[in-house]
């Protein structure tokens, strides 16, 4: 599939009588900023990666033995990385049409035409390279308009996909109970953490303020622009009375309870987690919701009268 979309773009691109008005399947380079965060903070851990091209990119994650570092090098790289987007070709400023995941100078959707409008418009596109039908009737414009107008749709199916799965899991997770599972640290703050489930990959904050701790014996350290930044907590216990020393900084595996909630101000359920005591047991029951049975009648828990995540929408 990819192939074949690979030569119909350049065939199209380079045919006179239609060229200004191919339908292509973009991919900006990733956001600058995002990315060289993103390799600071792996630099920290002892991985380089300079990031120019995807094929540099794969190559790193292939170098990886370790699956759950791998799953989260690939979670922080997706995070710089931007939208591909349907374009028209008379319509992108400075003929720069590259496909930067693909590492290709011209690429367009071909394959799927009974599920994709963009696909369609290619179609034609060919079947009037070939002699088969007539150029499309519109005005490049307007299949620009076309094009961004896709973009929305596939923008808002995949939200609306994201939020489908968002929602079952935190169902999932209440009719469960509170789990626990391994996580590891993202980045750090002053007052939270963003931690990576990379058991289902599931990104979350996580905040301190409400720990059992030793405070104010909270200590943020951000030493220099190329150093990721750490956390040190102080937990506080009654039996003996002592602290407990903890340094949270990126890469770092922790412990956390996952639970299931309703957001007043968001209005809707959603997963937070907890910070367990480094001294505490390591429990994985989120490795036994993944193999849980569900209910007798799935479909109950979204027809429960008690339960309605969408009332006051």
């Amino acid at each position: 599939m990819l192939l074949a979309n690979m030569q119909v773009a350049p065939k199209l691109c380079l045919t006179e009588s239609i060229h200004d008005k191919v339908i292509l399947r973009r991919h900006p380079p990733p956001n600058s900023t995002a990315l060289q965060n993103t390799i600071k903070i792996l630099k920290s851990v002892g991985i380089e990666i300079d990031g120019k091209s995807s094929d540099d990119i794969a190559k790193v994650i292939r170098n990886i033995d370790n699956e759950s570092t791998k799953k989260l090098l690939i979670h922080l790289l997706a995070k710089s990385m931007q939208l591909a987007i349907y374009c028209c070709t008379s319509c992108v400023p400075d003929n720069n049409y590259s496909h930067f995941a693909l590492n290709v100078d011209f690429y367009t959707h071909f394959t799927s035409p009974i599920r994709r409008y963009p696909d369609i418009l290619v179609h034609r596109l060919l079947g009037a390279v070939l002699n088969y039908n007539d150029n499309l009737y519109q005005a490049p414009r307007a299949l620009e308009q076309i094009a961004q107008l896709c973009n929305e749709k596939k923008i808002n199916a995949k939200t609306c996909s994201e939020r489908s799965a968002e929602l079952y899991l935190a169902v999932l997770v209440r009719e469960y109970g509170t789990i626990s599972d391994e996580a590891v640290i993202v980045g750090v703050k002053d007052e939270c953490l963003d931690i990576y489930l990379f058991r289902i990959g599931v990104p979350l904050r996580v905040g301190i303020n409400n720990l059992p701790l030793d405070h104010p014996r909270t200590d943020y350290k951000k030493m220099s622009n190329d150093q990721t930044a750490e956390l040190t907590i102080y937990w506080k216990e009654n039996d003996p009375p002592q602290t407990i020393k903890q340094i949270l900084k990126p890469f770092n595996l922790i412990n956390v309870d996952i639970m299931s909630e309703f957001d007043i101000n968001m209005k809707k359920l959603k997963l937070t987690a907890q910070l367990r005591h480094p001294n505490a047991e390591k429990l994985t029951t989120l490795a036994n919701l993944c193999t849980s049975t569900l209910p007798e009648n799935p479909i109950a828990i979204q027809q429960r009268q008690d339960f309605d995540p969408y009332s006051e929408y």
